[in-house]
């Protein structure tokens, strides 16, 4: 059944085209109420107000990173979790020019802690990284941070002695094996890797998804109230080109390209509104707890 079959909206919506503000009269106790279907409309994502306000089948669901029921199982995954593991791993993404940073801290089974603030100061993004990293006992080298806008805090921190990781959405695929998906039995299905991906920026959201997939026993838990993560990850296609290789639409469009115009293709911005930071922090986080770094960089004094 749709929302708008339920009498509660009904009426509020019946207000509306009559000029009137609705009113949120409850009719039927137990039905969808007018407060919640305005909620819903708000933070569910496409996919999800198809299937759960409007009652139909989602068409697009095969095309999807992150199809609504897996993104409902996590959500179930973290109303069940009775705790947290002793290893953590945190994702960083910088502020670039209007955009929020971000800052996600992972354990194996789930999402535990998501921030994402405004942060024009500049040393609250270092400071604040810092007293994370002691408050949640991270290791640092456990903890990577999008270098597109994070070189210089990634510099200060290491002066600091806090070595973490600098990760490079527009860098080659990684070509380690990856610990905690599907256990890889030779050298040559990990240097396949390198023909999957068009960047790192791919491999980083399809290895999420790997994690988010129903055929992972322990699955991977995110909360529910983290709803604008959710929303960014459901926009996230799952495109293969002729070689069969994966990739994702541009994060945001190049200065002199309209929309509309030839050989133009609508970015992640255009789908969304604004940046992924939410959704970018979390697959660093991920990343960096699937991928072993490369070498062990020391600051010499």
């Amino acid at each position: 059944m749709a929302a708008e079959h339920s009498p509660n909206v009904r009426r509020a919506l019946d207000q509306i085209k009559a000029g009137l503000e609705p009113d949120g009269l409850v009719l039927v106790p137990g039905v969808l109420t007018w407060d919640e279907y305005q909620f819903r409309m708000a933070t569910w994502d496409e996919p999800r107000k198809c299937v759960g306000l409007g009652g139909h089948f989602w068409e697009g669901a095969e095309t999807l990173l992150f199809p609504s029921l897996w993104l409902d199982r996590a959500e179930k995954l973290a109303r069940e979790r009775t705790g947290v593991l002793n290893r953590k791993w945190m994702g960083i993404d910088p502020a670039e020019g209007g955009d929020k940073t971000a800052w996600a801290i992972i354990d194996r089974v789930g999402l535990i802690k998501l921030e994402a603030m405004k942060t024009p100061d500049t040393n609250f993004v270092v400071n604040h990284t810092e007293e994370l990293i002691t408050r949640y006992d991270i290791d640092p080298q456990d903890v990577g941070i999008d270098l597109g806008g994070g070189k210089t805090h990634l510099d200060r921190l290491r002066l600091r002695g806090v070595n973490i990781r600098g990760v490079r959405f527009g860098d080659k695929p990684k070509l380690s094996i990856k610990r905690g998906l599907h256990q890889i039995k030779d050298r040559k299905e990990v240097d396949e890797d390198k023909y999957a991906y068009a960047n790192l920026r791919t491999q980083m959201y399809c290895e999420l998804s790997d994690l988010l997939d129903p055929v992972q026993e322990y699955g991977f838990a995110i909360s529910q109230e983290y709803h604008e993560l959710r929303r960014q990850l459901a926009v996230h296609p799952r495109w293969q080109d002729d070689h069969g290789v994966y990739y994702l639409p541009s994060k945001t469009r190049k200065p002199d390209e309209r929309l509309g115009a030839a050989n133009s293709k609508q970015t992640i911005h255009d789908m969304l509104g604004c940046s992924p930071d939410e959704a970018d922090a979390l697959v660093v986080a991920t990343h960096v707890m699937l991928h072993k770094p490369a070498r062990t960089q020391v600051m010499v004094a």
